[in-house]
Order: C-alpha cells, then sequence, then structure tokens
C-alpha cells in the first residue's frame, strides 16, 4: 500500500513546457526526476497553476498521473485527478498530504517514514 501511495509522486512533464514552469529558487515549481528503487524512473512537473503531471516507467511500462497540488513548506498536497495505474479512475481524486522540502536543485518527499529524494532538471 505503500508503493501505491508514493507512486502518484512519480511524475513527469509530456513535453511542451512552457517557460511558466521556469524553475526559481526555494520553488517546488518546475520539473524533477528520480529513480524509483528497483522500480523505474519518474519525472513530475509542478506548475504556476496548481497543477501537476508526471509519468514513470516501472519494468518497461510507462504510466502518466495528472491533478493538483498545493504547497506550503512543509506541506504538500496532492490530489491525483487522472491515472494510467486505474482502470476506470472510480478511486479518483485521491489526496495525500505529504511533506517537501526543497534544497538547492533536490527535492526530498516525505510521507510517514518513507521518502524519496528527486532532482531538479534542467
Amino acid at each position: 500500500m505503500l508503493l501505491c501511495l508514493m507512486l502518484p509522486l512519480a511524475f513527469t512533464s509530456c513535453g511542451g513546457d512552457d517557460d511558466d514552469n521556469e524553475p526559481k529558487s526555494g520553488s517546488i515549481v518546475g520539473s524533477w526526476y528520480t529513480s524509483i528503487y528497483g522500480y523505474g524512473e519518474a519525472t513530475v512537473t509542478f506548475g504556476k497553476d496548481g497543477k501537476f503531471t508526471a509519468t514513470y516507467t516501472e519494468e518497461g511500462e510507462i504510466y502518466h498521473d495528472r491533478g493538483t497540488y498545493k504547497y506550503n513548506a512543509p506541506l504538500l498536497i496532492i490530489t491525483t485527478t487522472w491515472s494510467d495505474l486505474e482502470e476506470d479512475n472510480d478511486d479518483l481524486p485521491f489526496t495525500q498530504t505529504l511533506q517537501a522540502y526543497i534544497d538547492g536543485d533536490e527535492l526530498m518527499i516525505v510521507d510517514d517514514d518513507y521518502y524519496q529524494i528527486y532532482k531538479r532538471k534542467k
């Protein structure tokens, strides 16, 4: 179950990012990537408009998520409104309250005792 809670965090941008997503120091806005140990890779893009998009790979399969977020350091509230993982999306929207810490080009997202570190995409 914990993996299911963290998978929606593995988000990516699907090309065509515009200048509105240009990163600012200490801002979560922009694109972030990580390796999910033993599962694959993930990229998430947080837009200025409070929306996120995500793409991640798991054992050669590609998945996409999208939804909304609110970030008031250190709280990150993510609501997934659409996901490839949900066959009919009946369980959505799904909201998670997490902690997120930014240190330069690193973003650490914490869910209880589990954490994942993302690097800012340039």
